[in-house]
């Protein structure tokens, strides 16, 4: 298998060739086997299954499905394996899966495991959230009212920021042309670093043609502020984090 995946890659150029490729693919190697090591010893060897689901939403009346597959392992948990630790998008779809499982009326959890930092060892945690089969319902809605209303026109939500939300939620406390300008300057130093930021094509090229500026620009970094501290808010409580809100 794994010589198959080697030749995979060298055809779509995704390995360097020769000795820096295969130095890569046994370090791909070492970290996959790391990971299956820690799911065999959360897991105790429960049956794995795949679970479908299909959630019906009225959004702006209209019925949206949500319909989707989990792999589960036991009853009801679900396991989430990523490369990265420090990733809010991934801990936003660990948090999803959740919110999902709770809709379904499941009442297992989601078990979060990734890498902290090279040569750190593995981070892992049960989410915890006390969260009702309509509460989790509510959320979902919410957050396909935000997909729907991304369709006329960019809602100021990105998860590839990855700030804290506890800078964020601080800016809430500041008048709306001052927390925008420190807004833009944060949004700024992620752009220009260019270190742990991996934007897409399109965000760069919003971004460079002025999203964050001009007439708009209050409104749209005061968006980007409430949704999230919103959104992450709650995903920091899952993950067992304080935030100012909470203190």
């Amino acid at each position: 298998m794994i010589s198959e995946a080697r030749k995979e890659m060298r055809v779509k150029s995704a390995l360097p060739l020769k000795v820096p490729g295969e130095m890569k693919l046994e370090e791909v190697t070492e970290e996959i086997e790391t990971l299956w090591t820690e799911l065999n010893k959360h897991t105790n060897n429960q049956e794995h299954h795949n679970l479908n689901f299909e959630l019906d939403f009225n959004v702006e009346n209209k019925v949206l499905k949500l319909t989707g597959e989990l792999n589960m392992f036991g009853e009801d948990s679900y396991y989430l394996f990523v490369s990265k630790a420090e990733k809010k998008k991934y801990e936003l779809s660990a948090y999803l899966r959740l919110l999902i499982m709770k809709a379904m009326g499941l009442d297992g959890g989601v078990h979060y495991c990734c890498f902290i930092k090279e040569g750190e060892g593995i981070f892992y945690t049960k989410l915890n959230k006390q969260v009702s089969k309509n509460e989790a319902i509510q959320e979902l809605r919410e957050l396909l009212q935000l997909y729907v209303q991304n369709y006329r026109g960019i809602v100021s939500f990105y998860p590839e920021f990855n700030f804290e939300v506890s800078e964020v939620l601080e800016l809430s406390e500041k008048p709306e042309e001052e927390k925008a300008v420190l807004l833009k300057e944060m949004i700024d130093e992620k752009v220009d670093a260019y270190q742990g930021f991996y934007p897409s094509d399109y965000f760069i090229r919003e971004y460079r043609q002025g999203f964050f500026d001009g007439d708009k620009s209050i409104s749209r970094l005061d968006e980007l502020q409430k949704l999230y501290s919103q959104v992450f808010g709650a995903v920091d409580i899952a993950f067992g984090r304080k935030n100012q809100s909470d203190e």
